[in-house]
């Protein structure tokens, strides 16, 4: 008889648990991790490209705001022909004084220039003092001005590629070091006449308040509103330091190095950043 009320005990004790145990709440499934946009280094130049893409398109069907980053100079547009252009008008008013100056220039290939500008005229046989003086002074006055950005020539793919990213519905973010009192005119002229969306719906242009503030400083204090706009989703810039930042704050975007021109003294880029020489697709 005890071990009959031992095992009625057990059976109401397991009942009960099994009983409670079917009351419990179900534990809620924990939340996806974010989404990562970017791949390793060693692919294609198409397999950044095309990612950055289908991200956007996805995005976009999902009812978010996909963000895509691009620097202007040396990242969307070559400027070596900006520089040509000035070293030419200079030359050509100061012919009387420098009869062979023009035809030196001519031979300048301005997508080869280098970053350092002045560096170029020796090997065009450019080596009087004067000569160098005026081309330079006029180099500061021109390039840093809205009249000759026109100029400047976009690198191979980019007006088709940012184009695309924003007829799929992507916020397009131009990020320049170029600042707005001595070059917003000429900039939003380039970017128009090259055929790149601007000054539209879903395009935002930022330059820099004043010629003073350093360009990194000014990207990097720039990077919680971009935030506020949507999702990163890619990042383009041809200065090191630049991208790195970039990367460091949207770890997930895809961030890409332009492989163009850049400051020497710059730092090396991340290991984990690819790098593209234009924006060309097979």
């Amino acid at each position: 008889m005890k071990r009959f009320k031992v095992w009625v005990l057990a059976a109401f004790v397991v009942s009960n648990m099994v009983w409670a145990s079917c009351q419990q709440t179900p534990q809620e499934e924990p939340p996806p991790p974010p989404e990562n946009y970017s791949l390793a280094v060693g692919e294609p130049t198409e397999a950044y490209l095309n990612g950055i893409t289908t991200h956007t398109r996805r995005l976009v069907s999902q009812g978010k705001q996909p963000i895509i980053i691009f620097d202007l100079d040396g990242t969307l547009f070559r400027n070596g022909t900006r520089t040509k252009r000035i070293w030419l008008d200079y030359a050509r008013a100061n012919q009387a004084s420098y009869p062979d100056l023009v035809w030196k220039l001519e031979k300048l290939d301005p997508l080869t220039l280098p970053y350092r500008v002045k560096t170029s005229l020796p090997g065009l046989g450019i080596t009087d003092e004067a000569q160098t003086a005026g081309l330079m002074q006029a180099w500061v006055k021109g390039f840093f001005s809205n009249e000759y950005q026109p100029y400047d020539v976009p690198l191979q793919g980019s007006v088709e590629y940012v184009n695309n990213l924003y007829e799929l519905g992507g916020l397009i973010v131009y990020l320049t070091g170029r600042d707005a009192p001595r070059m917003l005119q000429g900039g939003v002229k380039s970017l128009q006449d090259s055929g790149f969306p601007v000054g539209v719906h879903r395009t935002e242009l930022m330059f820099k308040p004043d010629k003073a503030v350093e360009d990194s400083l000014f990207k990097v204090n720039v990077f919680d509103y971009i935030e506020s706009l949507g999702e990163v989703v890619g990042c383009f810039e041809n200065e090191p330091g630049n991208i790195n930042s970039m990367h460091d704050r949207f770890p997930r975007a895809q961030s890409v190095f332009v492989d163009t021109n850049h400051r020497p003294e710059a730092p090396p880029v991340s290991a984990t950043i690819p790098a593209i020489e234009s924006f060309r697709l097979p």
